[in-house]
C-alpha cells in the first residue's frame, strides 16, 4: 500500500488533472476535447469503443461507480473505450479519494481517465464533497481510475465481469410491445419516418439472430423518441450530413445504453466505415458535440426503459 506522503503526492497530481471552470461554455471545448481523445483514436483505428471488437456477439456491461451504481451518457462510452485501449475487465472505476476510503490505493505510476459532471449546485456525479457546492452551473473534469489499477479494494472489485443474460426473443418481444411506436415490416432496410412517425422494419427471418432484430429495433426507436411529441430533437437530418452524423450518433448510443442492461450485442449497424467516417468528421469540427449526442442519447435510453422496464413509469416530459 502507498504511503501517506506518495498518497499525498499523487492525489496533488490527479488534482491539478481536474478542470473547472465558472463558464460552461468556456469549459466545454476543453473538456470535452479531453474526455473524448481516446474515444477518437479508437473510431480512427476503426473501432467504435461501445463494440467488443473481439466479439461482436457479446454485450458490454455498462461501468460501474463505487458504489454499484451505472455511470451514465458520456462517462459511459469514455470508460467503455479507456477499458478496451487497456485491457481492464473490473466495470468499477473510482476516484482517488474513493479507493482509499475503501482501503484501498492507486498502484505508482497508474494514469486515470477523465470523466465530466455538468453541476447545477448538486453535489458531483463521484462524491467529491469536500468543496462548497457551486454557486453557477460548473462543467467539471474528474479523474477515476479502474479497479485493475488499484490495490487493496474489497474482492467484488475484482470479480470478473459477468455480461447480462439476454432476455429470450419472447421476453424482450414483449417488452418492447410496451412501447407506443408504429412499427411496418417489410423491404430492405431500417429507418425511422418523422414524417408519418413510423418505424420501418425489415422482416424479423431477414435478421440473423434475435439479438440483432432487438439492437436494430432499440436503434429506431432511439430515433423515435425524437419526435416534436417526445423529446423533440431536430429529426430532419438529411439537410445536412453533420445533423444526420449527429442524430445516427445518438441512437447508436441509445441502443448501445440499454443493450448494456438487455445483454444485447450492438453490431447492428452495416457500412460501419461510412458512420465512423462521418462522425469523425463531425467530432474533428467540435470535439464537444459528442457530449451533446451522449446525453441526448442518455436522454433517450431513459425515455424508452420507462416502457421497457417490468414495472413502466410515466414517461418524462
Amino acid at each position: 500500500m502507498a504511503t501517506s506522503t506518495q498518497n499525498k503526492a499523487q492525489q496533488r497530481d490527479i488534482d491539478n488533472t481536474n478542470v473547472s471552470s465558472t463558464s460552461p461554455a468556456a469549459a466545454r471545448g476543453s473538456i470535452a476535447a479531453r474526455v473524448t481523445a481516446n474515444i477518437i483514436d479508437a473510431l480512427n483505428n476503426g473501432v467504435r469503443p461501445w463494440v467488443q471488437p473481439w466479439d461482436s456477439a457479446a454485450a458490454l456491461g455498462l461501468p460501474l461507480r463505487h458504489n454499484g451504481l451505472a455511470y451514465k451518457g458520456i462517462n459511459v462510452i469514455a470508460l467503455w473505450a479507456a477499458a478496451q485501449t487497456h485491457g481492464y475487465t473490473s466495470r468499477h472505476w473510482l476516484t482517488f479519494k474513493q479507493a482509499l476510503a475503501l482501503g484501498g490505493a492507486v498502484r505508482r505510476g497508474e494514469r486515470g481517465q477523465p470523466i465530466v459532471f455538468y453541476s447545477d449546485g448538486a453535489p458531483a456525479e463521484d462524491g467529491e464533497g469536500d468543496a462548497p457546492p457551486p454557486r453557477r452551473a460548473l462543467l467539471r473534469s474528474y479523474v477515476v481510475f479502474s479497479a485493475d489499477q488499484i490495490g487493496g479494494l474489497p474482492v467484488h472489485f475484482y470479480a470478473p465481469p459477468i455480461t447480462p443474460p439476454a432476455d429470450n426473443d419472447t421476453a424482450l418481444a414483449a417488452r418492447s410491445a410496451r412501447v407506443p411506436a408504429a412499427i411496418q415490416y417489410g423491404g430492405a432496410r431500417a429507418c425511422y419516418n418523422p414524417v408519418t412517425d413510423t418505424i420501418h422494419l425489415p422482416p424479423r427471418h431477414a435478421f440473423i439472430s434475435p439479438g440483432q432484430y432487438h439492437s436494430t429495433l432499440l436503434h429506431e426507436l432511439g430515433h423515435w423518441t425524437g419526435h416534436a411529441t417526445r423529446l423533440d430533437r431536430d429529426l430532419q437530418p438529411r439537410a445536412s450530413l453533420a445533423a444526420y452524423a449527429r442524430e445516427e450518433l445518438v441512437a447508436e448510443l441509445c441502443s448501445a445504453f440499454l443493450g448494456a442492461e438487455l445483454g444485447l450485442p450492438v453490431d447492428h449497424i452495416e457500412c460501419h466505415a461510412a458512420y465512423i467516417e462521418g462522425w469523425l468528421k463531425l467530432l474533428d469540427r467540435d470535439p464537444a458535440v459528442l457530449l451533446a449526442a451522449a446525453s441526448s442519447a442518455q436522454r433517450a435510453a431513459d425515455y424508452l426503459r420507462t416502457f421497457l422496464d417490468d414495472a413502466p413509469s410515466s414517461p418524462p416530459t
